[in-house]
């Protein structure tokens, strides 16, 4: 019976390539998420997230207006309280 030596590419480390390329990958993505582009994006989600709480009347503010909408709009109503 002859052993065979171990395959060239069984349990090797990742070759300083592949390393390389996973570096400068992770790189890219780190300055992509760095950007002014990226933080002019996530600041305009923002502003459009807060424009329901500011235009919609809020129970602590103004109960009657609160109930008043709720009559106003029946099936709306009910998810956004």
């Amino acid at each position: 019976m002859t052993i065979a030596p171990p395959r060239a590419d069984a349990n090797t480390p990742d070759t300083p390539r592949r390393a390389g390329r996973l570096r400068l990958l992770a790189l890219r993505g780190w300055r992509a998420l760095t950007s002014m582009g990226t933080a002019l994006v996530l600041l305009f989600l923002l502003a459009v997230g807060a424009v329901p709480g500011a235009l919609l009347p809020q129970r602590s503010l103004n109960e009657s207006k609160v109930r008043q909408y709720i009559a106003d709009h029946p099936t709306l109503a009910p998810w956004l309280d």
